[in-house]
């Protein structure tokens, strides 16, 4: 009896030394987005291509991940000005999220 308890208890060891590695191996860091500091004006309309011009997406273990970048949201804040919200992911499903002002052409 005892051999066996002695046996689980390396087993269970070893199972969770091994869950530890393998945790801390994962990546869990989110991309970075990155936008260019321009001026640009908001209208009616327009297409999720307009409104990433200027954005980029890196991670630290991907690289370049631009092509996950997604237009999640517009929101208006009053003002005249409305709220562009950006999303990105990489490989390990890290999700990013950024957000840029932006004047609306009246």
């Amino acid at each position: 009896m005892r051999k066996i308890v002695a046996i689980l208890c390396t087993l269970d060891v070893i199972l969770m030394v091994l869950s530890v590695v393998l945790y801390l191996d994962e990546d869990r860091t989110a991309p970075m987005i990155h936008m260019e500091e321009v001026q640009l004006e908001y209208r009616e309309g327009m297409t999720d291509e307009e409104l990433l011009a200027g954005v980029t997406a890196t991670d630290e273990t991907d690289g370049d991940v631009t092509g996950s970048l997604v237009v999640e949201k517009v929101s208006e804040a009053g003002n005249g000005t409305v709220i562009v919200t950006f999303g990105a992911r990489d490989a390990a499903n890290n999700v990013a999220k950024a957000s840029r002002v932006m004047e609306e052409n009246r």
